[in-house]
């Protein structure tokens, strides 16, 4: 009966469980098709907000978009770790990203044109089901909460199979590191 109670407090009052920190999470991921020099193309635009209650500051993100038939756990983690690597922002007076949703914020994945090509020839093989697409994104930000040499980092993992519309999750987590 407690966890109800709890449950329903958390849903009626969410900034009493809300600590005051910066909190970025993934709030969608949509396909667009593109077009470079004739030929087809394809990118995610990843869409995030501040479900903190700090503005975040100095967002440096990275993703990693790997398409196979399939992915064993280790080499999930494996991509982990090589997009956790991103260095720690540093501090700028005007990169802040305010708690809430609107406006979205987003990036795009991939960033290079060539991977876009190459996203675009094997797009049918995912909406047919014959290939798996991974996108593991890292985002590294500080908020005035943060004591010096802490940063806060938000993983997410997420796979897409027989549509866009949808992603399966592979693990998503938010955290301290740093002193």
């Amino acid at each position: 009966m407690l966890s109800v109670v709890v449950a329903l407090a958390a849903w009626k009052w969410p900034e009493f469980w809300n600590r005051h920190e910066s909190r970025l999470e993934i709030t969608d991921v949509v396909a667009v098709p593109a077009r470079k020099d004739d030929q087809p193309g394809f990118f995610l635009n990843v869409f995030y907000a501040d479900k903190g209650a700090l503005p975040a500051l100095s967002m440096a993100h990275r993703s990693i978009v790997v398409v196979t038939a399939g992915m064993t756990p280790d080499e999930e983690e494996r991509y982990k770790g090589t997009a956790r690597a991103i260095a720690p922002p540093q501090l700028g007076p005007t990169d802040e990203i305010q708690p809430g949703t609107p406006p979205k914020h987003y990036f795009s994945a991939p960033a290079d044109d060539a991977e876009i090509a190459q996203l675009g020839t094997v797009a049918p093989d995912i909406l047919a089901g014959r290939k798996r697409l991974y996108l593991f994104i890292v985002m590294k930000y500080q908020d005035d909460a943060l004591r010096s040499g802490r940063t806060r980092v938000t993983e997410f993992c997420g796979w897409f199979i027989n549509t866009f519309d949808v992603w399966h999750n592979c693990g998503n987590r938010v955290y301290v590191t740093g002193r």
